[in-house]
């Protein structure tokens, strides 16, 4: 049996080799270079001018100062504490686009 098996091998071996010297060679292929443009997007720190520094109004009032004095300080520091979220969201909002 291991005879058999083993003429069996060498004769898939010798078609194998046969078939293999009778292909013709075929002529190499020729490089083909394809240039391909990829975009990507690269983050890009935000510049933005530095906001100054806020003083509040009612950073100036005192623990004596009269109760009108303190509401019209607080409703000027409203104000201002507004116009200063406006500022800094501008600023925010164009680093986001």
């Amino acid at each position: 049996m291991l005879a058999r098996l083993s003429k069996l091998t060498a004769g898939m071996f010798a078609a194998t080799l046969v078939q293999a010297c009778s292909t013709a060679a075929s002529p190499p292929l020729a490089p083909v270079i394809e240039i391909q443009k990829e975009e990507v997007q690269v983050r890009v720190p935000c510049q933005v001018a530095d906001v100054p520094a806020v003083k509040y109004p009612f950073d100036e009032a005192t623990k004596d100062s009269p109760i009108d004095t303190k509401v019209e300080l607080l409703t000027a520091d409203r104000l201002a504490r507004a116009e200063t979220e406006r500022v800094l969201r501008a600023a925010l909002d164009g680093c986001r686009k």
